[in-house]
């Protein structure tokens, strides 16, 4: 991951992930360190979700509010 300069108001991040907290707890420091978040969530997923994707899965879902639309 680089940083990454975001002209935006701020960044909503959801991290889900199946049976991998300790993975997930520390994608979710690098994230922090690196995005201003105004809240980051991580969260497990559904058992229909970890049997289609596989045990220990990690994702990441950000919601960016801009401060202008994008060009």
């Amino acid at each position: 991951m680089q940083h990454c300069a975001v002209d935006a108001t701020g960044i909503t991040l959801s991290q889900p992930q199946a049976d991998a907290p300790k993975e997930a707890e520390a994608l979710r420091q690098r994230v922090a360190e690196r995005f201003d978040c105004i809240e980051l969530c991580v969260g497990g997923l559904t058992p229909a979700m970890g049997a289609s994707a596989g045990p220990r899965l990690l994702g990441v879902a950000l919601c960016i509010e801009w401060k202008e639309e994008p060009k």
